[in-house]
């Protein structure tokens, strides 16, 4: 490491010593007498081909000064950078004029300064061209990094135990999920355990596919200790955490799941800089049941991780609505599509077996299903309802069915294993989940994976599971409708294609694609899963993800090659385009709309690219709210005050900048003597191109067009691009931004 550093300042030393020498060889050159005894020797170089030499001698010189500065360290294309080397080789060609003073036949002269002047910004110019321009790279899609398996370490109140195996169970499958694409640790924070010996207990679970160790805490004998049992988890918690460390352990990320564990992951992430996403499921938050310091709980973890994951939209709604604030994606719950797969049964058998799975406690409304057979029985007698789960209202519904004259029909199985759910669905006809409430709903999706179609109550979690091709939803609570569900789907349960259900859920709910989607999350948050895009005139750097949704409003010519979808007004007028005919890249939607009312949906987009536009619009307070509206995050590009002044086209409408963060709109309103500035700069700045509604200088001779178009692009158009700061006005946002429109 020692020798590649001394290597690296012998190279930069190096860089600095060449153009020093080169300076002392200019000297000598200008050094040498221009006496009648060298001239006759051959020394003397003539007068014309001298001033020549100064163009030459000075560029090389500017151009081995801008290396030099770039190899220490000065940023290429920075203003700084540039300054150092023209300040450098203009003081040295005054000196070299001074010099010259004192040297016999020489003389001092502002022309041969002119040339030394004209040779440095030739060098600049050069130095720069051999660059690759960053117009070159616009529209090139910059390689993401390759995304590596992480450390994930999943915290949670709620698994699976031997004394209760289908304690969150659905946050073993999300744990299976994420694990085909990262490592996964499981941290279960079983709670208090009179056993525990020492501070706390901690042991690995052997049975787990993932590695996973159950923590339990023990009550302390000191009187004030024992009323804080919350806290004795946290301090349990963290110990914890520091013990995997110790064991060589340090997760990328911490996943929480359900907010009580979310308190000690957030506390721990924030002590050793590890970012926490926490996934909900709990159905207290829409059933608003949850007491006032369970829900300062919930939000002091929530607002302070990276995101909330909640299991359907019913449930994040929810928990907006008690004043939860955060970025939530919605993941569902996940099925083993290997374990629950559909069957070749009989389907014209006489008897259809309906089946329900779920703890038989006050919440699953299995007294309106047992009053709903009760009624149906006196129509029809071709069924059997087997019922896979137990819990504390067990006894009672087995009395309730003998009471109602249908306990002939119902089948009490008590509790099975996974394995065994998966053969009684395979058993089954159809499907039926009467439950007043459910945040999402596992049961439905291992139903439609095993081929049957569902009956469910349109409310919560079913409610965005379950359309018209794979089931029926009926009004909660009502014994009526729910009979007249289950009498059509007796009729028609053969309607429904097995197949197409299963498909339907693999698509939506297997392991690779819920795994996926939460990768997806844990690389955004680390940064991982984004590619780099250049965007609009300035080549401003754009990181993407990749399975974004990106719309190009008003992309006219130049379409950006990352959006999915463009928009723009003006299809067959193009004076707002320069002349130029609308374009578009393979694959691309094209839609034709006003910026200012696009009849998208909200937050239909991801990102949002509005290049070019904003100057154009009539309207900007109605712009800016379109691109919130339909947009999470976007990108505004214009020219600059400074641009519009000596570049600006006449239907521009406003000049857009920034100030402190807020997008400001000025009405343009230029003097007469600016604008006669302005469109003799513009003439020049677009010397031989043909613009819409504004006069250019154009030569006819061929030669003259290709030498004049090389010179300005080399002197004029590329350094436009260089001081992008300067000449563009680039805008990124995200969820909202401030503006002000100055009349």
């Amino acid at each position: 490491m020692n020798i590649n550093m001394q290597n690296n300042k012998k190279e930069r030393r190096a860089k600095i010593i060449v153009p020093l020498l080169y300076m002392a060889f200019i000297f000598i050159l200008s050094s040498i007498p221009a006496t009648e005894d060298n001239r006759m020797a051959g020394v003397y170089i003539q007068p014309t081909l001298q001033n020549i030499l100064h163009i030459p001698l000075y560029a090389v010189l500017a151009w081995l000064w801008m290396r030099a500065f770039t190899h220490n360290g000065l940023k290429a294309y920075s203003l700084r950078l540039i300054a150092w080397t023209l300040v450098i080789v203009i003081a040295y060609a005054l000196f070299d004029e001074l010099h010259q003073y004192f040297v016999p036949g020489r003389y001092i002269s502002v022309a041969d300064l002119s040339l030394n002047a004209l040779g440095c910004m030739l060098g600049l110019s050069v130095y720069m061209f051999t660059k690759k321009p960053l117009a070159d790279s616009i529209n090139k899609p910059v390689d993401s990094k390759k995304n590596k398996r992480l450390k994930i370490l999943f915290m949670t109140t709620w698994y699976p135990t031997e004394k209760n195996p289908v304690n969150g169970v659905f946050i073993r499958e999300h744990a299976k999920a994420v694990s085909l694409y990262n490592d996964v640790t499981v941290m279960h924070l079983d709670g208090y355990d009179r056993s525990v010996k020492g501070l706390f207990g901690f042991r690995e679970v052997r049975k787990e596919e993932n590695k996973t160790f159950r923590v339990n805490y023990r009550r302390f004998p000191i009187p004030f200790l024992k009323q804080c049992a919350y806290f004795n988890f946290i301090c349990t918690a963290i110990m914890a955490f520091a013990k995997l460390q110790k064991m060589g352990f340090k997760p990328a990320i911490i996943h929480a799941n359900v907010y009580d564990s979310g308190v000690p992951a957030v506390i721990i992430g924030k002590l050793c800089n590890i970012p926490v996403v926490i996934s909900e499921h709990f159905s207290a938050f829409p059933k608003k049941s949850l007491p006032f310091s369970e829900v300062k709980k919930a939000k002091f973890c929530m607002e302070r991780s990276r995101a909330v994951l909640p299991v359907s939209n019913y449930l994040r709604k929810s928990i907006e609505n008690h004043g939860i604030k955060n970025r939530f994606h919605v993941i569902p719950n996940v099925v083993d599509v290997k374990l629950f797969y559909p069957s070749h049964k009989n389907k014209d058998a006489y008897i259809k077996r309906i089946l329900l799975v779920a703890l038989l406690d006050s919440k699953k409304g299995v007294p309106h299903l047992l009053k709903a057979l009760s009624m149906l029985k006196n129509r029809r007698s071709d069924f059997i309802l087997d019922i896979v789960g137990d819990g504390p209202e067990r006894e009672k519904y087995e009395k309730m069915a003998d009471a109602l004259g249908i306990a002939e029909k119902i089948n009490f199985y008590g509790t099975k294993t996974k394995k065994e759910v998966a053969t009684f669905m395979q058993k089954s006809h159809f499907f039926v989940l009467p439950s007043p409430l459910e945040t999402f709903g596992v049961v439905l999706i291992e139903a439609l994976a095993s081929g049957l179609p569902v009956i469910a109550t349109n409310i919560g979690g079913p409610s965005e599971i379950i359309n018209n091709n794979v089931g029926i939803l009926i009004q909660p609570a009502s014994p009526i409708a729910l009979e007249k569900a289950i009498d059509y789907m007796l009729n028609h349960y053969k309607d429904y294609d097995s197949e197409a259900l299963a498909k339907y859920t693999r698509e939506k709910f297997s392991y690779e694609v819920i795994g996926n989607k939460i990768n997806h999350i844990y690389q955004d948050i680390l940064g991982n899963d984004y590619s780099e895009y250049p965007a609009g005139n300035s080549g401003y750097r754009l990181k993407i993800r990749n399975d974004w949704r990106v719309l190009d409003v008003g992309s006219g010519h130049n379409p950006h090659v990352r959006a999915n979808v463009i928009l723009d007004k003006y299809v067959d007028e193009n004076k707002e385009r320069a002349g130029q005919s609308i374009k578009r890249n393979n694959g691309q939607e094209f839609v034709k709309g006003d910026a200012c009312a696009m009849e998208f949906k909200n937050k239909e987009f991801d990102y949002v690219i509005a290049s070019h536009i904003a100057e154009h619009v009539d309207e900007p307070e109605k712009f800016c709210k379109e691109l919130m509206r339909i947009g999470y995050r976007g990108y505004i590009e214009t020219p600059s005050p400074f641009t519009e002044n000596v570049l600006g086209e006449p239907f521009h409408k406003w000049f857009v900048y920034k100030n402190n963060g807020i997008l400001i709109f000025k009405r343009i309103n230029k003097n007469k003597l600016l604008k006669i500035f302005s469109n003799f700069f513009y003439a020049i700045y677009y010397l031989n191109v043909k613009r819409e509604g504004k006069k250019t200088f154009c030569f006819s001779n061929k030669d003259m067009k290709y030498y004049s178009n090389k010179l300005i692009t080399l002197l004029l158009r590329n350094q436009w691009l260089r001081f992008k700061k300067v000449t563009y006005t680039c805008f990124e946002w995200t969820d909202k931004f401030k503006y002000e429109v100055i009349e």
